[in-house]
C-alpha cells in the first residue's frame, strides 16, 4: 500500500481519506487519475490484507473496491468489513466491469455496498458519487465534533457552577458573621477595627474569585481567533509583564528555542503568564529560583514544558490541581483564586491538546502541554 502523493500530516488531517481497492495498478492508476480533482487523500491498497490493515488504523470516507480480486473477491472483503463494528458505516463502492447477474447487485446491497461504477469510467460520475461521499464524511465529523463540543461546554458548564456557588459561599459567610457581630455586639475599638479587617480580607477574597472566574470564562469567547505567531515573542512578553517580581525574587529563567505555531495569541499568552507565575510562586525558601521553557516537536503537536525546582507535589494531587478552586495550600501560605491552572487546561484543550505535570514534594515540577499543529 502506498500513499498516491507524499502529503504533510496536518494537511493530511483536514482531507478526507479514500482507500481505492484493486489488485492492478493500471486500474488504480485510472481511479487516481480521475479522482485527483476532488484533492483529497487516494490511499492505494492492492490486497485484502492491506485495505483491512489501513482501514483499522485509519478514518476513510469512502472505500472503491473492485470486484474481481484474487484469492478474496469484493464481495467478502465487503463482508469483512461490515463485519467490524467500527467500519459498519463506512461507505463502499463497487467498481465493476459487468455483473454476471442481476444478483450480484443485490448481492453487492445485502452486504451493505452503498453504490456501483461500471467500467470504463464516466469522469464525471466518479466524482459526483464519490465526491457526495467526501461531503455527507465532513459533515458528520464536522456534527460529532460539535457535539463534542457540546458535551464537554455542559459537563464544563456544571463544574464551574457547583465549583464556583461552593468556594463563594466561604467569604460570603466570613463578611455575614463579622457583620453581624459588628451589628448585635458592642465590640470595643479594637475588636471593630479587626473584624472589620476580616470584613476587607472577604470581600478582596471573593473579588480574586470573581475577577478569576471572568478571566476563565473569557478564553471561550475571545481566544478562538488562530493564526501564525512566534511562541520566542509571547514568551518575551509575558517575561516583560513578569519583569519586577522576577528581578525581586533573583529568579534564574532559560528559555529555549521558540517555535512559530498556529493558535490564539491572547490565550498563549495567559497560559505562559498563569504557568510561570505558579512557577514563581511555589518556589523554595532559601534557594536560587531557576524556571525553563522549552518546547520539542512530534508529527502532530507542539509539546512545551514550563520546570522550576520548586516546592513540588505528591503524585495523588497531580490530577486534581487542573479542577477550578482546586488548592493544595491555604491562602496565606500562598495567595490565588485557584483558578489559574484550571484556565491553562481550558486553553489547551481549545488548542486540541491537553495539558500535565510531573512531580515530587521538594524536586520541582514540570508542567508540560501540547498545541495541536493542525487547528480547523
Amino acid at each position: 500500500m502506498k500513499m498516491t502523493r507524499d502529503i504533510d500530516s496536518g494537511v493530511a488531517k483536514q482531507k478526507v481519506n479514500i482507500l481505492l481497492v484493486d489488485d492492478k495498478e493500471s486500474n488504480l492508476e485510472a481511479l487516481e487519475g480521475v479522482l485527483v480533482d476532488l484533492d483529497q487523500n487516494l490511499v492505494r491498497a492492492s490486497s485484502a490484507n492491506d485495505a483491512l490493515k489501513y482501514l483499522l488504523e485509519n478514518d476513510v470516507g469512502v472505500i472503491l473496491l473492485d470486484v474481481q480480486m484474487p484469492v478474496m473477491d469484493g464481495f467478502q472483503i465487503a463482508e469483512l468489513i461490515r463485519r467490524n463494528k467500527c467500519l459498519d458505516d463506512t461507505p463502499i463502492i463497487m467498481v465493476t466491469a459487468h455483473f454476471k447477474e442481476d444478483e450480484d447487485i443485490l448481492k453487492g446491497y445485502d452486504l451493505g455496498v452503498n453504490d456501483y461504477l461500471l467500467k470504463p469510467l464516466v469522469s464525471d460520475v466518479v466524482l459526483r458519487k464519490v465526491g457526495l461521499f467526501v461531503e455527507l464524511y465532513k459533515k458528520t465529523k464536522a456534527n460529532e465534533r460539535m457535539i463534542e463540543e457540546v458535551n464537554r461546554s455542559n459537563k464544563e458548564l456544571e463544574q464551574f457552577v457547583y465549583a464556583a456557588s461552593h468556594d463563594l459561599q466561604a467569604p460570603l459567610r466570613h463578611i455575614a458573621s463579622y457583620v453581624e457581630m459588628l451589628e448585635t455586639e458592642s465590640p470595643t475599638h479594637e475588636e471593630s477595627k479587626q473584624w472589620m479587617k476580616y470584613v476587607i480580607e472577604g470581600v478582596s477574597t471573593m473579588q480574586s474569585h470573581i475577577d478569576g472566574i471572568l478571566k476563565y470564562s473569557s478564553v471561550g469567547k475571545h481566544g478562538k481567533i488562530f493564526k501564525q505567531i512566534d511562541m520566542a515573542i509571547v514568551v518575551h512578553n509575558v517575561l516583560g509583564i513578569l519583569r519586577i517580581p522576577l528581578s525581586e525574587s533573583g529568579c534564574n529563567i532559560v528559555v529555549g528555542d521558540m517555535p512559530v505555531i498556529v493558535a490564539s495569541e491572547i490565550n498563549m499568552n495567559q497560559l505562559f503568564l498563569n504557568l510561570i507565575e505558579n512557577a514563581m510562586k511555589f518556589m523554595k525558601p532559601d534557594t536560587v529560583p531557576q524556571i525553563r521553557v522549552g518546547v520539542t516537536e512530534t508529527a502532530r503537536f507542539w509539546e512545551f514544558s514550563v520546570s522550576d525546582n520548586g516546592i513540588g507535589m505528591h503524585n495523588k494531587d497531580q490530577d486534581r490541581i487542573f479542577e477550578m478552586f482546586r488548592r493544595l495550600h491555604t491562602r496565606a501560605e500562598y495567595p490565588g483564586s485557584g483558578i489559574g491552572l484550571s484556565l491553562c487546561k481550558k486553553v489547551v484543550e481549545i488548542h486540541g491538546g491537553k495539558i500535565w505535570v510531573n512531580s515530587a514534594p521538594d524536586k520541582g515540577a514540570i508542567f508540560s502541554f501540547t498545541i495541536a499543529k493542525n487547528l480547523c
